[in-house]
């Protein structure tokens, strides 16, 4: 019978401590040479790395809530988009992960709140109206249509 490979305490504790829904970002954070980054909240600005493909997660229920110079700056660059409101979606957040992974492009990430929805849709279209979208809503009451 052959034996299981062995996994350092550290490494398995570090694996069962993130949440499965992260875990496909972590992987391209640690393997593929990918950036991650949580926007600070209260409108702080904020400024991504350029030289290689960055994964940003903005936590904020309304787009005026963040920084807009930075914002902008960073959504302009994107290819991809993740909105959702409620549980975090493990396929969205493996879709952000494989587009910075594979394609070597920047995705954003967006966890609002179900009134939300559409403003923080309008706001990046009108900064980078070619952004592909992976949404994830809570219904149609109030949200994106």
């Amino acid at each position: 019978m052959p034996s299981r490979p062995k996994i350092s305490a550290t490494r398995r504790r570090r694996t069962t401590a993130i949440p499965s829904f992260f875990r496909p970002i972590d992987n391209a954070v640690r393997n593929a040479d990918v950036d991650f980054c949580a926007v600070p909240q209260g409108g702080k600005p904020f400024s991504p790395y350029t030289n290689r493909p960055q994964i940003m997660l903005i936590c904020e229920g309304s787009p005026q809530a963040v920084h807009q110079d930075s914002l902008r700056n960073f959504v302009k660059r994107c290819t991809g988009a993740v909105i959702y409101s409620g549980e975090p979606p493990e396929i969205g957040y493996a879709l952000a992960a494989a587009r910075a992974a594979q394609w070597r492009q920047d995705v954003i990430i967006v966890a609002t709140c179900a009134e939300h929805e559409a403003d923080w849709k309008h706001a990046l279209d009108a900064i980078n109206p070619d952004l592909a979208y992976f949404l994830w809503l809570v219904g149609p009451v109030g949200g994106v249509q």
